[in-house]
């Protein structure tokens, strides 16, 4: 059985989901980054006129959003959002204060030994350091 997911709708296109505090654009099947909400509107939806766009940002400036690195998993399964892009791996870094993912291996670990100056030896390599996960 699984929980049912409550949902604003915004425009004909946003989707705000409260209880995960995400906005979900149903046109490019992604989540949309808290910071970047005005940018990806003007720049996503450039035929929508500029009065609406407008307005579509004042109302999402009101929402509480959170950066995907930071949602919190589900008290209790939900069901899948049927409009998001197909699953793909993402490489996760989660240590003390840092908490990073990226889409390719090279740059996790570019990230770990530029941010972190740790390197990877024959006996411990880099990998040993990061997750693979599925987003």
């Amino acid at each position: 059985m699984s929980a049912e997911r409550k949902c604003q709708f915004i425009g004909q296109f946003l989707e705000y989901y409260k209880d995960f505090e995400i906005l979900i654009c149903t046109v490019h099947q992604g989540t949309i980054i808290p910071s970047n909400v005005t940018k990806y509107i003007n720049n996503q939806h450039q035929s929508i006129s500029l009065d609406l766009r407008k307005k579509l940002i004042k109302q999402c400036k009101g929402l509480r959003l959170t950066s995907p690195t930071e949602i919190k998993a589900a008290k209790s399964p939900i069901k899948a959002f049927d409009y998001l892009e197909e699953l793909r791996k993402i490489f996760v870094y989660a240590v003390d204060d840092c908490r990073i993912s990226y889409l390719k291996e090279g740059q996790i670990t570019k990230h770990i030994n530029q941010t972190h100056d740790i390197r990877g030896t024959r006996w411990q390599p880099i990998r040993d350091r990061w997750k693979q996960t599925i987003s």
